[in-house]
């Protein structure tokens, strides 16, 4: 995989998470009901979710956006695609319904985006998951020796 890419990569991973990031943190600070309801999973209130959530999210997008170190970046984004997936795993296996609240109270202040939250989330967390897959094959993957110059 070439390094612009990879770049490229990181660069749009930084910026998905920046923004869910921002969004859950500041929804967390709001007066919405849903902020106040026991999380399923984790059993404390969502708005300590979201505002745990989305600041590990920010945290994570600063690092892959400035740091140079490839393995770091990569070994960030794994543990937080894997944390979604085993998220979504658990309320899946748990048989709790409903759709993603991903975004906190945002879909009380643009309704447009209770529509979509879903869908979006999704694409993100799938964007997320299978870039990381394409990355780690790339960096498994067998590399040519370099020819050794002999004199």
């Amino acid at each position: 995989m070439s390094a612009k890419i990879k770049e490229a990569y990181f660069r749009l991973s930084a910026v998905l998470l920046l923004a869910t990031g921002v969004v859950k943190v500041v929804s967390a600070f709001s007066d919405s009901r849903l902020l106040q309801q026991l999380n399923p999973i984790f059993g404390i209130s969502n708005g300590w979710v979201f505002a745990f959530i989305g600041t590990i999210e920010i945290y994570i997008a600063s690092a892959v956006a400035f740091s140079r170190n490839s393995l770091l970046r990569t070994s960030l984004l794994a543990l937080l695609v894997t944390g979604f997936l085993a998220y979504r795993s658990a309320l899946v296996v748990l048989h709790i319904p409903g759709p993603c609240k991903c975004l906190g109270a945002a879909t009380e202040w643009i309704p447009v985006l209770a529509v979509y939250e879903t869908p979006l989330m999704n694409a993100t967390l799938g964007f997320l998951a299978l870039s990381y897959g394409f990355l780690l094959m790339a960096a498994l993957r067998p590399r040519k020796p370099k020819p050794s110059v002999s004199t």
